[in-house]
């Protein structure tokens, strides 16, 4: 892309990034603020995105950086405690129809192997480079925020899930270009009271984390000493 080339070589001249990202961002929100997202987490940004600010050192610019959204390139401001102050330049890809049938044919392909009873793992692996490099395990889901991920969620099947099955390529709309997913449904429990077996793990798991608690504050107890002068 011919904007990320200019872009290196404004950087590598010491051209003030603020005023970079006002000439060539395409995220309306943070443009006229020189590209300002202000105070962030790390658990509020999108994985390679969040990878990369955390993997530099404040004062420090790192990009292109692929996501979702398109390429990033994103100047760490400082640090304070867990976050960090950090601007961004997007640069938007321009989709072609045959962009848009491409990627359906390669979720179709994920969909095809995964009915075949294809490892997730070995698939994100195998396509690495051409998904998103996201999570691909997600545990209780609420089935609403499963749908409405998917803009052709209704009448897919996926509203009324069945175990075992794999759903898609659907549609998704995550405020960048049109992507494709695809839902293997491990398992599902509908709506109804909740069984002692729905929650026995997470109830053995909370009694043992109390009690390793309990262990370190007694350890803690032991070993702490006071000195006193009189």
């Amino acid at each position: 892309m011919a904007r990320t080339l200019v872009i290196q070589n404004d950087l590598a001249n010491g051209e003030d990034f603020a005023v970079i990202a006002r000439r060539y961002s395409d995220d309306d929100g943070t443009r006229e603020q020189g590209g300002e997202l202000g105070w962030m987490s790390r658990d509020l940004l999108v994985k390679p995105f969040g990878d990369a600010a955390w993997g530099a050192r404040p004062g420090s610019t790192v990009g292109p950086v692929q996501t979702q959204f398109g390429l990033h390139f994103i100047r760490i401001e400082r640090q304070r405690g867990s976050e960090r102050f950090l601007r961004h330049v997007l640069l938007r890809p321009e989709i072609r129809p045959e962009d848009l049938e491409e990627a359906r044919t390669l979720a179709t392909q994920v969909a095809d192997s995964l009915r075949a009873g294809a490892d997730p793992e070995r698939l994100a692996v195998w396509f690495r480079g051409q998904v998103a490099d996201e999570e691909i395990r997600f545990d209780d889901v609420p089935l609403g925020n499963l749908v409405s991920q998917f803009s052709g969620a209704v009448g897919s099947g996926i509203d009324t899930p069945t175990a075992g099955t794999v759903y898609g390529p659907l549609a998704m709309e995550r405020g960048g270009p049109t992507e494709f997913g695809v839902v293997h449904v491990i398992s599902f429990r509908p709506e109804g009271p909740v069984e002692i077996d729905d929650v026995r793990d997470a109830i053995r798991e909370n009694i043992r984390t109390r009690k390793q608690i309990d262990i370190i504050l007694e350890e803690v107890r032991s070993n702490t000493y006071v000195d006193m002068r009189l």
